[in-house]
């Protein structure tokens, strides 16, 4: 059963203990859900929520799509699917969920990161927990970035994986994101020039929503 927490909990995953913080989405037995729901300590997605997305929402893929895929991403009912080999950051979508393949997309949070565009503008994982602005880019990039957010001891977000709201803010962003990569070749510092010009309601969401973490 999957919830969300509301404090710091260590969880046994195949025989391994592993530490969630607060805010994060795990499954766990139906219940150990219900006492800790019951006990303040998460909150349940509600089931509704998970049946489909809006009819309005739809994935943008930049690249080719894995085997299969198309198949799996078909089952959600609602989706629509766009490829695009030469993406130019538009938003076909009122709901976009922007991918690229090589980020290992869990589809069990898919329809969560639909459902937090709800509330907020932008919906994002973090890269990991260690890599900040300053550690990638050349000299000039990061020195770009540093013009725009002033302090580059800020965690990087994965631009593989990006929920969008589609509205003037979001609209915005994406212009701003482009005209920033035209300069800027390491597109995570690109997006967080744009990120902190635009200002959206930004969601930024466990570095677990890969599943390689």
């Amino acid at each position: 059963m999957w919830i969300r927490l509301r404090t710091n909990k260590s969880i046994i995953v195949r025989g391994t203990i592993t530490h969630y913080k607060a805010g994060d989405w795990v499954s766990v037995g139906r219940q150990t859900a219900e006492a800790w729901i019951l006990g303040g300590e998460a909150e349940m997605i509600d089931p509704v929520q998970l049946d489909a997305v809006q009819p309005t929402s739809g994935i943008i893929v930049r690249g080719r799509i894995p085997d299969g895929w198309r198949e799996k991403l078909g089952q959600v009912s609602g989706l629509k699917i766009a490829f695009s080999e030469q993406w130019t950051y538009d938003l076909p979508f009122t709901e976009t969920l922007i991918w690229q393949p090589t980020f290992d997309l869990r589809l069990d949070l898919l329809l969560i990161g639909f459902n937090l565009l709800k509330t907020w503008q932008v919906v994002v994982p973090l890269l990991d927990y260690t890599t900040l602005a300053a550690h990638v880019g050349t000299e000039s990039e990061r020195e770009a970035t540093r013009a725009v957010i002033r302090d580059l001891r800020v965690p990087l977000r994965d631009t593989r994986l990006i929920y969008v709201r589609r509205c003037e803010a979001t609209r915005n962003m994406m212009q701003q994101w482009q005209r920033a990569s035209d300069t800027c070749h390491e597109e995570r510092l690109a997006f967080l020039q744009a990120l902190y010009t635009v200002k959206p309601l930004v969601c930024d969401v466990p570095a677990s929503w890969t599943g390689k973490h």
